[in-house]
């Protein structure tokens, strides 16, 4: 038996560490602690297969299909589709962490080719019915000057097995007033890569032009429409032999020309005026129409987007402080006017539209917390009962 010293001496130890393993096991029963004061964020992993901000999905269209290609907050690529009656399918990873653009074309039935940039360096991938290629990841295709691609790039296709890149922004502005020119670089595909593997064509030695968009509107035809220092629309086009100089649209814009092409011999652009900030209408056919036409409208983001089913029928979209508008145009008639087309969870931007088939369209609108929602339009382009959003990545 412990005397009675040692026994209260013992006692007081036993209090001492049984204070002290409440303290460090039991911390809730004393105080708080900072773990619990606020629930921890959940892992970037959670989220990684939510939209980049800021960045449109790109949509192509096979016979069956409709392919849907985005970049995570992961900074890496990824993949999903639908089948033409059918709902959207698991999210594919395609990797890599550091891409920050993304584009993509299909330039025949089940075959989808994905180029991405992390604004200087560009890769390639493509998909041959449901293989991903190259097997070992993804094509370096170089870096031709800088960061050439930090404000994106475009991709189109003139016929099977061709392929041609542009960079969206040709020179930059480091001063009020001052605009430096740099090189206008292409790279194309067609049975290899044009000049190869990593090199990049000159087109134009020095030039500033920015917010290009390019169409193919036939075989060996191609049409570039950009935006100089001036503010001024000008047009570039290759004849299937020769590139022609840059040339004046003799118009005024302050964002990227929607372009389309409803015929081989026909192009359309849209342009956002820059003191009025309404949609203004042009066209080619054969000849310029320059004499810009004012349709209305008034987009809190300035995009416009639309999409061409056939050569009778063009549909466009421009986002507002309440939603999607949506004006369209029947051949032998005339624009329908803009009318309320709808939002979703708070998108207000003007969605990405593809036409999947005649009197099938399909749009995508991205809201601020990264989710891309789809929906397929009624045969008037609008909203239409029978058919509801659809979430694309959950």
């Amino acid at each position: 038996m412990f005397s009675k010293g040692r026994n209260t001496r013992f006692m007081l130890l036993v209090v001492l560490c049984s204070l002290i393993i409440l303290l460090v096991l039991g911390q809730g029963v004393f105080f708080t602690p900072r773990a619990l004061a606020a629930a921890p964020a959940a892992p970037l992993a959670a989220y990684s297969h939510l939209a980049k901000a800021y960045r449109q999905p790109v949509v192509t269209v096979w016979s069956d299909r409709i392919n849907v290609v985005f970049i995570g907050l992961n900074g890496n690529i990824w993949y999903t589709y639908k089948l033409l009656n059918g709902g959207w399918q698991p999210l594919v990873d395609l990797g890599v962490g550091t891409f920050d653009r993304v584009d993509a074309v299909s330039w025949a039935d089940q075959r989808l080719d994905v180029f991405a940039s992390d604004g200087a360096s560009m890769w390639h991938k493509y998909l041959v019915g449901t293989t991903w290629g190259p097997t070992t990841g993804w094509e370096y295709l170089g870096q031709p000057d800088g960061y050439v691609f930090s404000n994106g790039f475009d991709v189109v296709s003139w016929g099977s097995g061709r392929l041609d890149v542009f960079p969206k922004n040709v020179g930059y502005s480091n001063c009020y007033n001052c605009w430096n020119d740099r090189p206008f670089y292409h790279k194309w595909w067609e049975n290899g890569w044009g000049t190869s593997q990593t090199g990049w064509q000159t087109l134009d030695p020095a030039v500033y032009i920015n917010n290009i968009q390019a169409v193919a509107r036939a075989s060996q035809r191609l049409d570039l429409f950009g935006i100089n220092w001036a503010n001024t629309i000008m047009h570039k086009s290759w004849n299937g032999s020769n590139w022609s100089s840059w040339e004046s649209m003799n118009g005024l814009t302050k964002v990227t020309p929607l372009v389309l092409s409803r015929a081989s011999d026909r192009l359309e652009v849209f342009v956002r005026g820059y003191g009025d900030d309404q949609v203004w209408h042009g066209w080619w056919d054969g000849t310029w129409h320059g004499c810009w036409t004012p349709m209305g409208g008034n987009s809190h983001s300035g995009e416009i987007t639309g999409a061409t089913w056939g050569p009778s029928r063009m549909d466009i979209y421009e986002g507002r402080n309440d939603g999607i508008w949506h004006n369209y145009f029947n051949d032998g008639g005339d624009w329908s006017g803009w009318t309320y087309f709808g939002s979703i969870n708070g998108a207000t931007d003007a969605p990405v539209a593809v036409a999947a088939g005649a009197n099938h369209l399909e749009l995508f609108s991205v809201t601020s917390a990264g989710q891309i929602w789809s929906i397929r339009t009624d045969t008037n382009g609008g909203k239409g009962t029978l058919y509801d959003w659809d979430y694309v990545n959950p």
